[in-house]
């Protein structure tokens, strides 16, 4: 299941004209920069072991894209985690649909290498998805 939802997202980026870039970094998974051609994610797969690490990672930086929550490295940061927020509320939308989240809760994943290990994402992707489901009043 993994690879077919990454296959997707990259297609998905691709059909919206987002360039994704291989390249070395020093202290990130992955970066996401827009200028006046468009917008671009840098992401370091040496960094990353895992397909649901992956696509996590890729989900939020699409997430960037999509929100237009793109800043400058100076920026304060308040605006950066404002941005952060709004990028993982995409990623979480994007990849984990909130009724079957709750279905699976329900079934009994309660734990949250459970539930990471059921949608093919990474654990901090699942408690960043809960949090953001929760604000919103779609989970309980």
């Amino acid at each position: 299941m993994n690879i077919d939802a990454l296959i997707s997202l990259y297609n998905e980026l691709q059909r919206d004209g987002i360039l994704v870039f291989e390249c070395s970094q020093k202290s990130t998974k992955a970066v996401t920069i827009r200028n006046q051609l468009g917008c671009g994610i840098f992401i370091d797969t040496n960094h990353i072991e895992t397909v649901a690490e992956e696509l996590s990672v890729l989900a939020h930086e699409y997430g960037h894209c999509a929100t237009g929550a793109t800043h400058t490295v100076c920026s304060p940061l308040d605006l950066i985690e404002k941005h952060e927020y709004k990028a993982d509320k995409f990623a979480s939308h994007r990849l984990l649909d909130p009724a079957e989240m709750k279905k699976a809760i329900s079934e009994g994943y309660t734990e949250v290498w459970q539930l990471a290990e059921r949608f093919g994402v990474t654990e901090d992707f699942i408690r960043r998805a809960d949090y953001i489901y929760r604000c919103e009043g779609l989970i309980e």
